[in-house]
């Protein structure tokens, strides 16, 4: 399995991973520690993990960023060989995203894998469009579809995604990043709360999860600051990222009912939302990665039977309106959105009818994993006896 992030913090890749260890597969994985957090070597939950860092990516930039994945990719290669000629086994390669996919190929292409398999959570000719400019944008668009082409199966979890990979290769498989079942808190809200350490009655409105680029913060506290006055509304904010410095010192100045924590463990951060009653799912759209993009916080919220607010003109908002488990917001005006949570929170008819309903998890998408693997060896031993 190749990931150009860090395996340890990679909610799917461990999923897959663990997924895949629990149907007897070996499983090894190469991947990028942009921020040199972690071990080299290491075996997580039956995983191999070796880990690279190329270039200091922990202040990026377009150039870092072009040449820590030139670099990364090349390594990807030889250590794939050195793995291969050690195990003296083919593997079937599992590309997370663009950037691992071209050496997932490669491999292929030298026969020294029996298949690839691309798990694909990006749109790569919208961030290349970011970053770059419409002229690489376009490069990388035709380098993804000859990729795309090439790969046995192709996995996502955004239907936007899956519409637009399915023009290059019928075998895309949605699959949703919905946690496990062992993973959700099994106590009820106030119980959690209470060991959580919150306070018991007001309605929760949470954000858990990286404060990054992306993350609204000043529409957020705007919207905490015009409901500061009603006491039956709390705020909560848990999780680290690049922005979350400056958020923490915004947030401590606001006049709102706001706590904010620092990042924790997966459990325990499903255990905070699992403790409020409405889940903040709006972003900063940006690009049209991230209006396409499923974010995992709507997965977790929904897993957690706990209704969520996203932003119309994403997919959020297109999954939230479908399953009817939450709010849409219009835009991005603070009143009208304070305004729908103050009607959501005293309306204890609406609160239940937009609860998600049970069985979101990851149980029910696992075996979407090991059929498509199943299949892939299927198909290189069908391979081999035509062979012999």
């Amino acid at each position: 399995m190749f990931l150009a992030k860090a395996f340890q913090t990679d909610v799917r890749g461990r999923l897959e991973a663990g997924t895949l260890v629990e149907a007897n597969y070996s499983v090894s994985v190469i991947a990028l520690d942009r921020e040199g957090e972690f071990n080299s070597v290491d075996k997580i939950d039956g995983v191999a993990v070796r880990s690279f860092r190329p270039v200091n990516l922990r202040r990026s930039s377009p150039f870092r960023l072009a040449l820590g994945g030139l670099i990364f990719q090349i390594l990807l290669v030889l250590e794939s060989i050195r793995m291969i000629r050690a195990l003296k086994q083919r593997p079937i390669v599992h590309a997370h995203d663009f950037n691992t996919l071209l050496p997932g190929c490669f491999l292929k292409f030298l026969r020294l894998a029996v298949g690839v398999v691309y798990d694909s959570r990006d749109l790569a000719s919208a961030i290349y469009r970011d970053f770059y400019g419409p002229g690489v944008a376009a490069i990388i668009c035709s380098i993804e579809g000859r990729c795309l082409r090439y790969s046995d199966a192709v996995l996502t979890d955004s239907t936007l995604f899956a519409n637009y990979l399915r023009r290059f290769n019928r075998e895309t498989v949605i699959i949703y990043s919905w946690p496990r079942a062992s993973d959700i808190p099994k106590l009820s809200k106030r119980e959690i709360r209470a060991q959580l350490g919150l306070p018991l009655e007001p309605f929760i409105i949470s954000f858990v999860g990286s404060i990054n680029e992306l993350f609204p913060s000043e529409l957020f506290l705007a919207v905490a600051s015009l409901l500061n006055d009603n006491q039956n509304l709390q705020f909560l904010v848990v999780g680290g990222g690049s922005m979350a410095p400056e958020f923490r010192q915004a947030s401590s100045g606001a006049r709102a009912r706001l706590l904010v924590l620092p990042q924790v463990l997966r459990e325990k951060a499903l255990a905070y939302v699992s403790a409020s009653d409405l889940t903040w799912a709006i972003y900063l759209s940006k690009s049209l990665n991230a209006q396409m993009a499923a974010p995992l916080k709507l997965f977790e919220s929904v897993a957690c039977r706990v209704p969520v607010l996203a932003q119309k003109g994403t997919l959020s908002a297109e999954l939230v309106t479908e399953m009817r488990c939450g709010l849409v917001s219009e835009g991005n005006d603070p009143k009208r959105i304070s305004q729908s949570i103050l009607s959501l929170s005293t309306n204890s008819d609406m609160q239940e009818r937009l609860r998600p309903a049970t069985g979101c998890t990851w149980d029910y998408m696992s075996p979407k994993l090991i059929e498509t693997y199943n299949r892939l060896i299927s198909r290189a031993a069908a391979r081999l006896d035509q062979k012999s």
